[in-house]
Order: C-alpha cells, then sequence, then structure tokens
C-alpha cells in the first residue's frame, strides 16, 4: 500500500470513527448515520457481521459474495505544495448548534439522504474537524468537513442544494478548502470522490489512488 493510500484510508478511518459505536475495536459501526461498518484497515469482513450497515472496503468483491455494490468511490489524494487555494467570504465555520442544525438539513438535501445532527455532535466537538458551510443571501447552500490527521487534511461531505448546482459554488468551497488546509500547515488533503466529481478534483490536481466500494446485502 502506497504512504498517500495509507494517509486516505487513515484520515476516513480517524473520521468515520469519531462518529462510532465500539471506540477501540478492528471492527467499527455506526448505529446512526453515515451507519457504515469497516475494518480498520478496510478489508472486507463477512457480510454476516454487517447487521443491515453499509460495508467499506478496497477489496473488489467477488461474484461469490453475493453483495451489491451501492457505489464506488475513487481515492485521491492532493499534493497542497503545488496546490492553489482561495479563501471565500461567503464560507463559515459552524459554531453553533444552530448553524449544525441547518447544516445538516443542507447536507441531507445535498445528498438525498437523512442526516442525524445528534451523529454530528462528536464532530463538532472535535478539534480536528472543521464543519463549513457556504452561504447565499444568508442561506447554507453547500457544506463540507475538514477532517485533520496530522499533517494531511481529509475532505468530507462535500455537497450542494441541487438549485445551486452548475455554479461554480462546488470549485469555490473546495478551493476555500484548500487555502484552510495550507494555513493549518497540512501537506497534502485526500478525499473519496463520487464519479461525477473526479473530474473536478482532476482539474484541481488531485491524483487518483484506489476504488473504494460501498457495498450492502
Amino acid at each position: 500500500m502506497s504512504d498517500m493510500l495509507q494517509e486516505n484510508l487513515t484520515n476516513l478511518d480517524n473520521f468515520w470513527h469519531v462518529m462510532a459505536d465500539n471506540q477501540g475495536s478492528e471492527i467499527n459501526i455506526h448505529s446512526t448515520w453515515p451507519n457504515k461498518i469497516w475494518h480498520t484497515d478496510f478489508r472486507k469482513t463477512e457480510s454476516n457481521e454487517w447487521y443491515g450497515r453499509v460495508h467499506v472496503t478496497i477489496e473488489k468483491p467477488r461474484s461469490t459474495d453475493q453483495v451489491v455494490i451501492k457505489s464506488t468511490l475513487k481515492a485521491m489524494y492532493l499534493n497542497l505544495n503545488i496546490a492553489n487555494g482561495q479563501e471565500h467570504e461567503q464560507v463559515i465555520q459552524v459554531s453553533t448548534l444552530e448553524e449544525l442544525k441547518e447544516w445538516c438539513n443542507t447536507c441531507a438535501q445535498a445528498f438525498g439522504y437523512e442526516i442525524d445532527m445528534q451523529a454530528l455532535i462528536p464532530l463538532f466537538n472535535d478539534k480536528k474537524s472543521t464543519i463549513l458551510a457556504f452561504k447565499v443571501n444568508g442561506k447554507m447552500v453547500a457544506t463540507a468537513i475538514l477532517y485533520q490527521s496530522k499533517k494531511n487534511m481529509g475532505i468530507h461531505q462535500v455537497g450542494v442544494l441541487p438549485s445551486f448546482q452548475g455554479c461554480g459554488i462546488g470549485k469555490k468551497i473546495m478551493h476555500h478548502l484548500v487555502a484552510v488546509a495550507k494555513n493549518k500547515a497540512c501537506k497534502t488533503m485526500t478525499l473519496q470522490a463520487s464519479q461525477a466529481a473526479i473530474s473536478m478534483y482532476l482539474t484541481m490536481g488531485f491524483v487518483k489512488l484506489i476504488d473504494v466500494y460501498h457495498l450492502e446485502k
């Protein structure tokens, strides 16, 4: 496993682990959103241990596994030494529970699934986490979370409301995230991209690493 892939997966594991129920276990489980089950090193676990949750692994499932690929994301990284960031005044850091509630509603609409605000409280209180929103006319229209693992900054939950997509907001918030990471003296950024977002990340200088499979029974 390459160093950058290890950085990517370690950040994802650390990020999700903040919200996990079974702290200290190699197999991690969420009781609510984001409803994942995963092994610390992202190898496959037996499907009879999934308990109705989405299993996340870097091992491609076989036809004999009798599972469904819910989605396939692309692990990617960015060398911040050659990246350009730009802070935007429309991006705010979520700092109150009222803002967190609005953030959850916005993110839920952007991704099309419900988000349990209580599940985000541990992240809200974690000093390694930064919850951000892009505002237009005082309304949150896009979301993002940064989670720092040493000198690497992980990007999570970047979403834009459907009615504001295609306006360049996603790229603006990404450039803001790069600026924040550089200000925090990070050397790299990592994320797991949907197929629709890969082209934007490539134009920003992100490099593809490996597929990350989200599986259901």
